[in-house]
């Protein structure tokens, strides 16, 4: 095993944590019923995902080594139907960045907050 792989993970994962310790608040959007199974289907359709089920009622998509993670809520989660993305992404200035956003169609938006903001709070690695 060379050193350079190592200290790339090791990086990673430490920028990882100090952003969730400094993120801000996620944006929050309210979206049409069925947008979300759309979202979903594309993202999971992706070759560069690896996935996982929560215990929690929830799928953990994890894109491009670790970079941009997805969550989506299955039926029974008190947020479903509701999604979060948490990543490197280009913004509308052309910028790349942290960005995380909450899309939900839910009825109980006071469960919807209170579940992004838990996610928001999380290292970007955790499932």
């Amino acid at each position: 095993m060379t050193l350079k792989p190592l200290l790339l993970a090791i990086l990673l994962t430490c920028s990882s944590m100090m952003l969730a310790e400094n993120m801000t608040e996620p944006e929050l959007i309210s979206v049409r019923p069925g947008s979300l199974d759309e979202l979903q289907m594309k993202v999971s359709g992706r070759s560069d995902i690896v996935s996982s089920k929560r215990e929690d009622k929830v799928i953990h998509y994890v894109i491009e080594n670790g970079k941009s993670t997805y969550y989506f809520t299955e039926p029974g989660h008190i947020a479903h139907p509701s999604a979060m993305f948490r990543g490197w992404a280009k913004r509308s200035n052309g910028q790349s960045g942290f960005d995380q956003r909450a899309w939900s169609s839910s009825d109980n938006k006071s469960d919807f907050i209170h579940w992004a903001r838990q996610l928001a709070n999380l290292p970007l690695t955790s499932p």
